[in-house]
């Protein structure tokens, strides 16, 4: 009987795959709808922007921008968008006026606290909602919380060579120590540098050639957090769900080469310091569920028709979008 029983299945997958052959995967996994000309597509009101602090550089503060523009389409991003600029795109703090957004044009606007008070304006933690009434969609509105911020208390950066890597690059490892404070806190993680960075190897007649130049580049290779993502951006976003409260060390490696391929040029522990930092932020929850859904969504477009479907999270009533916040600044290695 099981013999029977395999035989059949045997002789279905036999047709189902003969079936691709013949017919091809489109025609088996598309199908066409017929949509009439006057079909009207349900529009709604895209809202997205974050609330930002920089702690570090008060001179290159963070900048705040939102931008509302009407979502026409639900396969393909609209080539000529409809942009909505509004002078009553509200803030609100633990649920009091706190100012109101300019509006710069195309769908653009900044808050006017920050354009008008740089470089001290900062937003302080607490509950935030940002609105707006439109004449066609009604009132649109999102609610986020700006986190406390949280400071590392030490980063060090020391060699970690053990192979594996091309002549012109070397591996250092990175560790980080910091106090999470109690209550759900989300981090994200990245590498900056300074890519305007070159060498300067040979010349030529007395004169420099591009072609011998030297360019630095670095990368994260890998993160040690439990649960940690790497983010579409760039960036590792984890939350504090296994350290919850308590002093938490983790590290990651990075790899640093030119690519100019003459040796690693002078990438030693003190050109490190120089000319690479890290910059550290404190995530909403909003900006967290966001950024992960979207790298999410990212990686499932290349599967193409095989992919499961991954939706983005929005927090918008009554629209699209996300209202995030985040705290930020960048750190210089410590040997």
């Amino acid at each position: 009987m099981q013999q029977h029983i395999h035989s059949i299945l045997t002789i279905t997958l036999f047709a189902f795959l003969t079936c691709i052959l013949l017919t091809g995967c489109q025609d088996i996994l598309v199908k066409e709808l017929d949509i009439e000309e006057d079909f009207d597509y349900i529009s709604e009101l895209g809202l997205s922007g974050t609330l930002s602090n920089n702690y570090g550089d008060s001179t290159f503060p963070a900048f705040s921008r939102f931008l509302l523009a009407e979502n026409q389409s639900i396969v393909e991003q609209v080539e000529d968008p409809t942009y909505y600029d509004s002078d009553a795109l509200n803030l609100y703090k633990n649920g009091d006026y706190y100012n109101t957004f300019t509006n710069i044009g195309d769908g653009n606007h900044i808050n006017q606290n920050q354009g008008s008070n740089l470089p001290s304006f900062t937003f302080d933690s607490g509950d935030y909602r940002i609105e707006v009434d439109h004449p066609e969609f009604g009132l649109v509105s999102a609610e986020t919380q700006m986190p406390d911020p949280v400071f590392l208390n030490s980063i060090e950066v020391d060699s970690f060579n053990f192979g594996g890597l091309d002549d012109d690059e070397s591996r250092f490892i990175v560790t980080l120590e910091f106090d999470d404070p109690p209550g759900d806190n989300y981090y994200k993680v990245s590498l900056l540098d300074d890519i305007d960075v070159v060498f300067m190897d040979t010349l030529i007649y007395g004169e420099d050639t591009l072609v011998f130049e030297n360019y630095l580049y670095g990368y994260i290779e890998s993160f040690n957090v439990q649960g940690a993502q790497e983010g579409y951006n760039g960036g590792y976003s984890f939350d504090d769900s296994i350290f919850d409260d308590s002093a938490y060390t983790f590290t990651f490696n990075m790899v640093v080469g030119n690519g100019g391929g003459n040796g690693g040029g002078n990438i030693d522990l003190d050109f490190i310091e120089e000319q690479f930092s890290v910059r550290w932020s404190c995530l909403s929850e909003s900006q967290y569920n966001f950024e992960r859904s979207y790298t999410n969504y990212q990686n499932s477009q290349d599967f193409g028709p095989f992919s499961e479907p991954v939706s983005l999270y929005t927090n918008v009533n009554n629209g699209l979008g996300y209202f995030g916040a985040e705290n930020y600044y960048d750190a210089k290695f410590m040997e």
